[in-house]
């Protein structure tokens, strides 16, 4: 386990506060203040997200309504999922669709997902998403749930994006989401701090922005019951609105459009937390 004694800041209520609300996310300017608390979180045991299924599912558990609406986006049709994790999304999708395919980066989340569903027929698999060759004008839709898009930066992103459109068929859907950027704190490059409760443990977030290269840093430190657990560790490109919708259409996409939620209601960067793009052939 992670030995979290020495970081005495953890016990400051100040860190304690409800992600829920992002009005309330708590940002550090103090240069000295976040010198500390960042070298103390550097010097932890921490694991890439990544490799652990058991925790990222504590610590990430998805966005409020994702899986309804990706549901319905995928359930027909000859479809691929792109970034399929724990298999939270893409277990109930596959259960009712036996032409949905899935890949992820991550060979630990890949065998997750095998051993949690045995039932389910292999069509998954572990692969670099950008170094799979898959046949042109195959799928009816390609989603990409819970900001998968953005564990690539601006460059792959874009050429990400150029496989995506040559995999759908002609008329094809594609549909991604990113948290919205309206919500990062850009009054300097200090750390956001904040806590949550998923059911019997605290999870502690600190991001350490680079608004210049557009990046995130994330560490979550998870408890149980007081005990140290876990520390997470991931590294995220963010997007402004415009930048998505720009390499959509440059790579061929017509038809681009956001949502603000996983209801298609218009996006508002006062007021969303998440934006879904979508893209057809």
């Amino acid at each position: 386990m992670p030995d979290l004694c020495a970081l005495s800041f953890l016990k400051d209520k100040r860190y304690f506060i409800s992600r829920n609300s992002p009005a309330n996310w708590r940002q550090i300017e103090d240069e000295n203040e976040t010198k500390n608390i960042w070298d103390g979180l550097r010097r932890l045991n921490g694991v890439n997200a990544f490799a652990d299924a058991e925790f990222y599912n504590i610590a990430y558990p998805g966005y409020e309504g994702d899986l309804k609406y990706y549901f319905k986006q995928a359930v027909i049709g000859h479809n691929l999922y792109l970034g399929i994790g724990t298999g939270r999304i893409f277990s109930e999708i596959a259960q009712a669709n036996n032409e949905i395919e899935g890949i992820d980066n991550s060979q630990e989340m890949v065998n997750h997902f095998k051993k949690a569903y045995p039932n389910l027929p292999n069509r998954v698999w572990a692969q670099n998403v950008l170094h799979a060759k898959l046949a042109k004008n195959s799928y009816d839709v390609i989603i990409a749930p819970y900001s998968f898009v953005q564990y690539f930066n601006k460059s792959d992103l874009v050429r990400l994006t150029k496989k995506i459109y040559s995999w759908l068929k002609p008329g094809g859907k594609f549909i991604c989401d990113t948290f919205s950027p309206f919500l990062i704190p850009f009054r300097k490059s200090g750390l956001e701090v904040s806590a949550r409760i998923q059911g019997d443990a605290l999870i502690n977030f600190f991001i350490k922005y680079d608004h210049f290269n557009q990046i995130m840093r994330e560490v979550a430190l998870i408890t149980k019951n007081g005990v140290s657990q876990k520390v997470l560790k991931m590294t995220m490109s963010y997007f402004f609105p415009k930048e998505i919708l720009e390499i959509l259409q440059s790579v061929g996409f017509v038809k681009c459009g956001t949502f603000g939620d996983f209801k298609a209601k218009n996006f508002h960067p006062s007021t969303h937390e998440i934006i879904v793009y979508l893209g057809r052939k």
